[in-house]
């Protein structure tokens, strides 16, 4: 019986190739930071829009649903305010649902109320401006759902990250709500306005 010479074998890898893939991958995380920093505000002011278009169509059935005026008020705290009136639209019958926006929003944070001046408006007669929201002829930061489903008038809101507020116009989003109480979600390129899912 002759003798067996087994081989010795590495399982595994060594120091040196284990630090060549870790250098590698940190540079590809460098690489990719930046754009995916870009990516986040982009992601929260989408999110918001279509959560809070699905707001404004939830406040249109309440209104239908309870046979009461529903009135949505933009406020420059970054504070969205639902509330169930009655039809002399000032008196408050019940506080639906208070909605927080901003740096420190406890429901959208990193998300504002806002447009930019330098972006044109959503609607061609709407004047050009840093307006939170423009409902009606006389640019009101409030839109009423009437029980038939309609509003009194038709006009949009705006949405911008925060960190754009002043400066970046191409993430801005605007919610359209129609005379006729249908919702569409508009966003800004820093050109044209189109509309989107």
């Amino acid at each position: 019986m002759g003798l067996v010479h087994k081989t010795k074998h590495n399982d595994g890898f060594s120091l040196v190739e284990l630090m060549v893939v870790l250098a590698i991958l940190g540079l590809l995380g460098i690489i990719a930071a930046p754009s995916l920093m870009q990516g986040i505000p982009r992601y929260r002011v989408d999110s918001a829009a279509k959560a809070l278009a699905t707001e404004m169509q939830l406040a249109r059935l309440r209104a239908i649903a309870k046979n009461n005026k529903h009135k949505v008020t933009f406020n420059a705290d970054n504070t969205i305010l639902i509330e169930e009136v009655e039809f002399d639209e000032v008196t408050l019958i019940n506080s639906v649902k208070t909605i927080s926006l901003g740096v420190n929003g406890t429901d959208y944070r990193g998300v504002n109320l806002y447009r930019n001046a330098t972006a044109a408006s959503a609607d061609l007669f709407i004047e050009a401006g840093n307006a939170i929201a423009q409902f009606g002829p006389d640019d009101d930061d409030f839109v009423i759902f009437l029980p038939n489903g309609q509003t009194t008038f038709s006009g949009e809101f705006y949405l911008i990250p925060s960190g754009d507020v002043g400066s970046e116009d191409s993430r801005i989003r605007a919610i359209q709500v129609l005379r006729a109480g249908l919702v569409r979600k508009l966003r800004y390129d820093g050109a044209t306005w189109d509309r989107y899912k």
